[in-house]
Order: C-alpha cells, then structure tokens, then sequence
C-alpha cells in the first residue's frame, strides 16, 4: 500500500510488463507522473492507485482489467480521454471523480456498474454513450458535470429508468 505515494519527481513508469499486483494507492500524488504502460498481466486496478497524479494526460488500460477500483484516477486533472476495455464490468465509486479535463470515455459492452460519484465533477464531459449491460449507476455517478449535455442509452427508456439510482422527491 502507497508503495510510491508521494514521489514527487517521478515521471515516468516503464518495464512492468510482468507486474501481477498494484496495491493500493501505489502511487497516489505522484504529481509529475506523465505515463504508464500498465502490465496486461494485471486484472484490476486497486482504489487509489493513480489518485491525485495531476500530470498524468492518459493512460492505455489493459484488456484484463475487470475492475476499476475506487478514487482509482480520482484528480487526475490532465485525463482528457479514457476508453475502458472489453472485459471491465464495474467502475466503482468515485474512480474518475475530478478529471476536470475530461472530455471523452468510452464504455465497453461488458460493463455491468458505474458507482456511486465515478464521474463526478468532469467538469469538461460533454456526453457519455451507457451501454445497455449496465445495469446499476450509482447515486451521483455524473453530478457536477456542467458541461454534459447529452446521455445517450442503448437500451430503452422502460430499461434506463430500471438502473438509475432512486432518487426521493420531496414536496
């Protein structure tokens, strides 16, 4: 756990191709990090690993990757595009909160979860295509996200409304 938390200077990550385990919050505020090329080995990404990695622009998620853990890319503010694989069926919660640049993710048709506050505060998402296996979006998964215009669900109206969270209406 936060094996590398804080490493101010470090700008780069190479030759880990081998690498089975990132443990958690790896390398969180590591605010030089700029690339990554993460092991295919690899078949989650654990909470925090990569949170508060301000300079980090993108990063090529591996096809065996089935989860995104929690506050995983959390304020990362240089994301500006991200496309989760095939294979990848929960985003949890809070895993790409405050990407503030963020302007396009791509979901795979495998994706079963998108947790509670996931994409919260992408103050630059414009709109998300939510594939029709998705079946749970958690409470404020996309809030504070200004300039989202659009949503767009594979699935019918009768579906979309099935997933989303229950939200009380009070008089």
């Amino acid at each position: 756990i936060s094996a590398f938390a804080v490493c101010n200077n470090l700008t780069s990550i190479t030759n880990i191709e081998r690498v089975t385990s990132i443990g958690s919050y790896a390398f969180q505020n590591c605010g030089k990090l700029t690339s990554i090329k993460i092991s295919s080995e690899l078949t989650s990404i654990e909470d925090g690993v990569f949170s508060c990695c301000e300079s980090l622009t993108s990063i090529e998620i591996p096809k065996g990757i089935t989860a995104i853990g929690n506050f995983a890319f959390q304020n990362c503010d240089s994301f500006i595009s991200v496309e989760i694989p095939e294979g990848v069926t929960e985003i949890q919660s809070y895993a790409f909160r405050g990407c503030l640049v963020l302007t396009n993710v791509t979901f795979p048709s495998s994706l079963v979860l998108i947790d509670s506050y996931a994409f919260s505060w992408c103050e630059s998402l414009t709109s998300v295509v939510i594939p029709i296996t998705v079946q749970e979006i958690g409470s404020a998964a996309f809030c504070n996200c200004p300039n989202l215009k659009a949503v767009y669900y594979e699935g019918t109206e009768e579906q979309f409304s099935e997933i989303l969270p229950f939200v009380p209406v009070y008089p």
